[in-house]
C-alpha cells in the first residue's frame, strides 16, 4: 500500500523500493496471486520512468512466472500482456502493441471477462493504438466500447467515464468533427467538476484538450482562454515550478506564435524551459518538445541558424531518451531537413528527409499516411533543384500513400488518382500542385507538349480537390490557408492554359475558355 501510494505521488524510486519489499515477502510465502499483482505494479514503475526496454524484459519474465503457477489463461497474464503492450506502444512500435493487446483481450474473453474495468481499460489502450496509427474510426469503436462498460459499471458520473469522453473528443478533433469534439470534452469537464470541484488537477488536462480543438479551428482567443484555465489549475495545485505548468506554457507560446507575437511566444517558452530544467533536469525528454517549439519560432522568422541549434538540441535529447530508431525521431529529422532546404543546402535537406522516410517505413511500412509529408518534402526539394524526374517520382509516392486505392505503376508518372478515399486533403492538394508545376518545368526545359498537357490535366485534378476541400473546411484559419494555396494553383493553371492556347493555336478557344474558368475560380 505504501509503494502504490508513493507511485501515485510520482516518488518512483521510493515506490519501487517498497513494492519490491512486498513482492519479496509474498514470494517467500508462496502467495503467488499477490506476488504477481505486486510485480505488475513494479513493472508499471518502469513504464512511468520511460525505461521501456527494461519494462519489456520484466513483463516477459513475469509472463513466464505466471505460467508456472496458473493455467495458460489467467488474469495475471492478461495484465502483464496489457502492460507489455503499453511498453511497445510508448517505444513507438504500435503494431506490436496492438498484437499484444489482442493477446490480452483473448485471455480476458477466455476467462469469461466480457465486461469489467480491466477490459474497459484494455479497450481504451487499443483505442489509443489505433488513434496513433491514424485509424480513427477503429479507435472510436474501442473508445465507445470502453465508455459503454464504464457507464454500466461505474455510472455516468465517474472519472473513468469522463476519461472516455475526453478520448472520444480527441478522436473527433482528429476527424475534423469539431462540434462533437467540443461536446465530448465539455461532458468530461462537467463530470470532473461535479465530482471534484473546479480546481481538480485532472480538469486542467480536459481544458487543455478543449483548447486544442479551438486551436485546430483557428480560434486562437478561445484556445488561449482554455490553456490559461489549465495553467491556473496547475498553479493552484502544484505551485509555480512543476512540469505540467511547462506543458501549458508551451501551448500558450504556440498560440502567441500563431498570432505573430514572437516576443511573447519566446518569453513564455523560455519560462517553460526554466521550469523543465529545474524540475526535470537538462536532458529530460520533455525538453525536446520545448526546444523544438522555440526552433519553430526562429524558423518562421527566418533565423535559420538559431532554429537549427534548437532543433539539434531537441534531437539529441530525444535520441538519448528513446533511441535513434523511433518514429518520433523522424519528425525532428523533418524539421532539420526543412531548415536546410530553406537555407538552400538541398543535399543536407535530402539526407535528413530520407532519414525520416527510412524510419517511417521501418515502423509503418511502405503504404502508410505517415509517409505523405516526407515524400512531399523530398519532391519539393528535387523541384527546386530542377531535377524534375525525381521530383515527379516523390510527388507520385506522396499521392500513392495518401489515396487508399491509388497504386500507380512506378513508371507511369502521368496517372492521377480519383479524388476520394484519402487521408489528408491538404497534403493531397499540395502533392497534386507539386506534380503539376513539375510537368510545367519539364515543358519549359524540353518543349514536350505531353508534359504541358499532363500539367493541365493535373491542375484539373487540383480544381476538383479544391472544391471537395472547401465543402469540408470549417475553421477560419483552414479557409485562409486553402485560399492562399488555391490562389497559387489557379495562377499557375491560367499560365498553363495560356501556353496551351499558343502552342496548339487553340482554334475553338478550349484552353482560353478554361483559363477564364480558372480566373473566375481564383
Amino acid at each position: 500500500k505504501k509503494g502504490i501510494d508513493l507511485k501515485y505521488k510520482y516518488k518512483l524510486d521510493s515506490a519501487d523500493y517498497y513494492l519490491k519489499q512486498a513482492a519479496g515477502l509474498f514470494k517467500k510465502n508462496e502467495d503467488w496471486d499477490n506476488y504477481l499483482i505486486v510485480q505488475n505494479e513494479v513493472g508499471s514503475i518502469l513504464l512511468a520512468k520511460n525505461e521501456f526496454d527494461k519494462a519489456i524484459s520484466f513483463f516477459q519474465e513475469q509472463l513466464s512466472e505466471a505460467a508456472k503457477h496458473f493455467d495458460e489463461n489467467n488474469e495475471y497474464s492478461a495484465n502483464f500482456y496489457n502492460n507489455l503492450g503499453l511498453a511497445y506502444f510508448f517505444k513507438g512500435d504500435v503494431d506490436a502493441a496492438l498484437d499484444i493487446y489482442d493477446r490480452a483481450l483473448s485471455i480476458r474473453l477466455a476467462i469469461g471477462d466480457n465486461e469489467s474495468i480491466f477490459i474497459s481499460n484494455l479497450y481504451n489502450d487499443m483505442g489509443n493504438g489505433y488513434s496513433e496509427k491514424g485509424e480513427y474510426e477503429i479507435a472510436m469503436d474501442y473508445y465507445k466500447n470502453a465508455l459503454r462498460i464504464r457507464k454500466k459499471i461505474l455510472g455516468d458520473n465517474h472519472p473513468e467515464t469522463a476519461a472516455s469522453y475526453n478520448n472520444m473528443g480527441i478522436v473527433y478533433e482528429a476527424l475534423g468533427q469539431y462540434d462533437l469534439a467540443i461536446e465530448n470534452h465539455r461532458k468530461a469537464i462537467e463530470i470532473q467538476k461535479s465530482i471534484f470541484g473546479a480546481d481538480y488537477p485532472e480538469l486542467a488536462n480536459y481544458y487543455f484538450g478543449l483548447g486544442n480543438v479551438y486551436k485546430d479551428q483557428g480560434d486562437w482567443d478561445m484556445a488561449m482562454d482554455y490553456y490559461m484555465q489549465a495553467l491556473s489549475i496547475h498553479k493552484k495545485n502544484y505551485g509555480e515550478n512543476h512540469p505540467l505548468l511547462a506543458k501549458d506554457l508551451i501551448a500558450i507560446g504556440n498560440i502567441y506564435t500563431q498570432k505573430g507575437d514572437d516576443e511573447n511566444a519566446l518569453d513564455v517558452l523560455q519560462k517553460a524551459l526554466d521550469i523543465q530544467r529545474k524540475t526535470l533536469g537538462a536532458n529530460h525528454p520533455d525538453l525536446a518538445l520545448t526546444y523544438n517549439n522555440v526552433g519553430n519560432i526562429y524558423d518562421q522568422s527566418g533565423q535559420y541558424d538559431l532554429a537549427l541549434s534548437f532543433y539539434f538540441n531537441a534531437l539529441d535529447i530525444k535520441k538519448a531518451a528513446i533511441g535513434e530508431e523511433h518514429p518520433e525521431i523522424a519528425d525532428y529529422y523533418t524539421n532539420i531537413g526543412n531548415i536546410y532546404a530553406a537555407k538552400g543546402d538541398y543535399q543536407q535537406a535530402l539526407d535528413y528527409h530520407q532519414k525520416a522516410v527510412n524510419l517511417k517505413i521501418m515502423f509503418f511500412g511502405k503504404k502508410h499516411p505517415a509517409l505523405i509529408l516526407p515524400y512531399l518534402n523530398i519532391g519539393n526539394i528535387y523541384y527546386e533543384m530542377q531535377k524534375y524526374d525525381k521530383a515527379l517520382k516523390y510527388f507520385q509516392l506522396s499521392l500513392s500513400v495518401n489515396v487508399k486505392n491509388f497504386n500507380p505503376d512506378s513508371l507511369n508518372i502521368y496517372e492521377n488518382p480519383n479524388i476520394n478515399n484519402y487521408y489528408d486533403s491538404k497534403k493531397l492538394l499540395n502533392s497534386l500542385k507539386g506534380k503539376a508545376k513539375t510537368f510545367t518545368g519539364l515543358f519549359v526545359r524540353d518543349s514536350s507538349e505531353t508534359n504541358l498537357i499532363a500539367a493541365y490535366n493535373t491542375y484539373l485534378k487540383c480544381d476538383t480537390a479544391i472544391d471537395i476541400i472547401r465543402k469540408t473546411t470549417v475553421s477560419k484559419q483552414d479557409k485562409l490557408e486553402l485560399g492562399k494555396v488555391s490562389n497559387t494553383i489557379y495562377d499557375q493553371a491560367i499560365d498553363v492554359c495560356a501556353k496551351l492556347h499558343l502552342w496548339f493555336d487553340d482554334p475553338n478557344n478550349k484552353y482560353l475558355q478554361k483559363a477564364f474558368y480558372f480566373s473566375e475560380k481564383n
